[in-house]
């Protein structure tokens, strides 16, 4: 069985711009929204005012070589930004990031709602494509090895092609310790390009399906 490390639905950081603080750090053009959310009062909104933002933390017990971990979370991509389609290296999403070697595997959403699932400047694992303006539940899990590695992701518990190969880090690392959560937008509205809510992160994947919906533990 997985073991969940963290879960957050970001309701207890103060609304608005940039309010997100530890343990989240480098919080720049996101906003604590109380006007797009998923589940409770709030979720994190990025890409603010039409720029690139992200904010970024720590992934707790995610130091072995090769780990194996799942991050189940709900997201949100609204109609008007203008954001490439389909996403590039430095756009919108979720990255799973290696702090000292710097490469990541990612996932990446574009303005339209097409996503992609890769290794920075490597291969892509998966495309897929979201509708705008509503909530979609994403089940993504990776065991990141040189060879054998695998990722696998459900979208609306619908479970989308698996990969098996290299699926570490790009320049070679085999591990992810930290988690960004990046946004871009051009346009002034709407105001941020990508809403995160109600996100887990575990260490492991569901032994019976790794594609199934797990089983919601909001905070």
């Amino acid at each position: 069985m997985p073991t969940l490390l963290w879960n957050e639905g970001f309701e207890s950081y103060t609304a608005g711009n940039d309010t997100i603080t530890s343990p989240w750090s480098g919080a720049s053009n996101t906003i604590i929204s109380t006007a797009i959310k998923h589940s409770g009062a709030q979720s994190l909104g990025t890409g603010r005012g039409g720029n690139g933002g992200s904010t970024t933390r720590p992934l707790i017990s995610l130091t072995t070589q090769v780990p194996i971990w799942t991050v189940d979370f709900w997201v949100y991509v609204p109609t008007g930004g203008d954001a490439t389609d389909p996403p590039v290296t430095n756009g919108p999403g979720i990255r799973m990031a290696d702090s000292v070697g710097g490469g990541n595997v990612a996932f990446l959403i574009g303005g339209a709602g097409t996503c992609i699932i890769s290794v920075q400047f490597g291969a892509t694992f998966h495309t897929f494509d979201l509708s705008l303006d509503t909530w979609h539940h994403i089940v993504w899990s990776v065991s990141q090895a040189a060879s054998g590695g695998t990722s696998a992701v459900s979208v609306d518990g619908v479970a989308q092609t698996p990969f098996t190969g290299d699926t570490r880090n790009y320049g070679g690392t085999a591990y992810s310790d930290e988690l960004t959560l990046t946004g871009q937008t051009i346009g002034p509205s709407p105001t941020a390009e990508v809403y995160f809510d109600d996100m887990n992160i575990y260490s492991g994947i569901p032994a019976a399906n790794v594609n199934a919906p797990m089983i919601r533990m909001i905070g």
